[in-house]
C-alpha cells in the first residue's frame, strides 16, 4: 500500500484560521430580511385589500415600492462584501 493519498476525491487543502466573523455583515442580512420581509407583506396587504373591494392606505404601496429595491441594494451589498472578503483572505494565503 502506498503511502501517497490518492488524487480522486481528495479537496485541496484550506487553513485553518479563516476570516474573523464580522457582526456587522450578520446585522445587515438581518436587516435586508426584515426589510424584504415588511415589504412584500405590504405589497401582499395592497393586494387583499383591494381584492376585497377595499381603498388600501397609499403608504403600504409605497413600503413595498421602496423597500424591496432597498432590500435587494442590501443583498448586492451583502455579496460585494463577501466576494471581498474571500479575496482577501485567499491572498493572504497565497491562492490567486
Amino acid at each position: 500500500m502506498s503511502s501517497r493519498p490518492s488524487a480522486r476525491g481528495t479537496t485541496p487543502s484550506v487553513a485553518t484560521t479563516d476570516a474573523p466573523p464580522r457582526p456587522a455583515r450578520q446585522a445587515v442580512a438581518i436587516v435586508a430580511a426584515v426589510v424584504a420581509l415588511v415589504s412584500v407583506a405590504s405589497l401582499l396587504a395592497v393586494l387583499l385589500l383591494t381584492m376585497a373591494d377595499a381603498h388600501p392606505w397609499t403608504g403600504l404601496s409605497w413600503i413595498a415600492m421602496l423597500g424591496l429595491p432597498a432590500a435587494v441594494v442590501l443583498g448586492v451589498v451583502l455579496m460585494v462584501d463577501a466576494v471581498r472578503s474571500r479575496r482577501i483572505t485567499a491572498g493572504r494565503r497565497g491562492r490567486p
